[in-house]
């Protein structure tokens, strides 16, 4: 219940959302947990394992999904320490 509320949250800021990183034009967006992936990701996946860590444009965006750091998230600093030790900095580009 909780998850379908995020999305429809999501599916709703979304154009403010756009609208206001438009105006920070961040050099590159991590976003935290499924649902934060689900909202700014313009395709949708099937696990979230298969796009977190991975770099994708989105808009002229660099967007990585990580995972969210909640304390009760398992994966919330292993997976993430992971994630930035393998990072290529090549593809994501100098910040």
């Amino acid at each position: 219940m909780i998850e379908s509320f995020l999305n429809k949250c999501g599916d709703n800021c979304k154009k403010f959302l756009f609208l206001q990183l438009e105006v920070i034009k961040p050099k590159v967006i991590l976003s935290l947990g499924d649902s934060a992936t689900k909202t700014i990701l313009d395709f949708k996946y099937k696990k979230f394992s298969d796009v977190v860590g991975k770099v994708f444009d989105v808009n002229g965006f660099k967007v990585i999904p990580i995972y969210h750091p909640s304390p009760i998230s398992p994966l919330s600093f292993k997976g993430n320490e992971e994630i930035f030790r393998n990072m290529n900095l090549k593809e994501i580009g100098k910040f």
